[in-house]
């Protein structure tokens, strides 16, 4: 569904009872749940009309936990204040364990009267019982050539603006992270520390020794270091099965070495240590912890090797 169909859904009042946005990250997720929200509670999508709002619910910053879906349903149970209708902005909500995903289908699968649950997330990470009872709203990435031009208008040299244009897949929010010197200064160091845990004699100090330096931003410089990971071993899976659309342009060389060195299946199980990884900063947001566990846990894959 479309995000002017929907909004004109609510606005006629004949809406879904849960909704769930999916989308890349800096696809702007977070930013439609609240039009949707504001649309619901107030009939036009203002978002800073949410702000104070005593009918309207918004969890996920920092993971979401069985209490937290248990005061959504319980709220969701009452009457809205002054009789106003109740919205509820569940986000990435497929880090939910499994466990909390099913306290809250309880609530979403008998909804109550005059009431809206908006999840935003992956779609692969939820329980096919949520997924059914949400329409689907999914926000894809925006064309290349738009986000390279749109980095150049902020005055962001052509080179770099393609190279984050491709990176972030064609999403504009992405796209211009990727483009500062602060994210790209990260990712140098991410790229050694992939190559020497993979290739080389290890690298725990290392790590440890970026996040001391990232204290302030740990979580976050953990979350980016770990997507770097990721994406590189992603385009070395499509290395593995002779594709050539890699968006790590910058790290050619190592997606090469370690499609070469490793076995398919090793790399897949590489890819699924970083999203438990990830998953585990978003409920203990432990970042030295995290990222040291994630290093030995791929440093196990030396001995899968062609």
């Amino acid at each position: 569904m479309k995000e002017a169909q929907l909004l004109q859904s609510i606005q006629e009042k004949r809406n879904p009872h849960a909704i769930l946005i999916s989308g890349p990250e800096g696809a702007g997720k977070r930013d439609l749940g609240r039009r949707l929200a504001a649309c619901f509670c107030f009939g036009e999508p203002d978002a800073q009309r949410l702000i104070n709002e005593p009918n309207y619910m918004e969890c996920g910053q920092d993971g979401i936990l069985m209490p937290d879906v248990r005061r959504i349903g319980e709220s969701a149970r009452m009457m809205g204040f002054n009789g106003g209708r109740r919205a509820y902005l569940l986000m990435d909500a497929h880090r939910m364990s499994e466990q909390v995903q099913n306290a809250l289908l309880k609530t979403i699968e008998e909804p109550p009267k005059d009431a809206l649950f908006i999840l935003t997330g992956s779609e692969t990470g939820l329980l096919q019982t949520i997924r059914s009872r949400c329409a689907l709203v999914r926000l894809g990435a925006g064309r290349l050539e738009e986000t390279r031009s749109a980095l150049e208008e902020q005055g962001i040299p052509r080179e770099l603006a393609d190279f984050a244009a491709t990176l972030s897949d064609g999403v504009p929010g992405l796209a211009a992270r990727y483009a500062e010197e602060e994210y790209l200064a990260l990712r140098r160091e991410a790229l050694y520390l992939l190559e020497k845990i993979l290739l080389g004699p290890g690298a725990v100090l290392e790590t440890a020794e970026l996040i001391n330096r990232e204290k302030e931003n740990a979580p976050d410089s953990a979350r980016e270091v770990l997507s770097v990971w990721e994406l590189v071993l992603r385009d070395a899976l499509l290395f593995q099965l002779g594709q050539s659309n890699f968006r790590s342009r910058d790290a050619l060389a190592l997606v090469e070495r370690i499609g070469k060195r490793f076995t398919i299946r090793a790399v897949q199980g590489m890819i699924n240590k970083i999203i438990q990884a990830q998953t585990k900063l978003v409920y203990r947001p432990n970042a030295a912890f995290t990222l040291d566990a994630a290093v030995v846990g791929l440093s196990e894959y030396k001995e899968h090797r062609k």
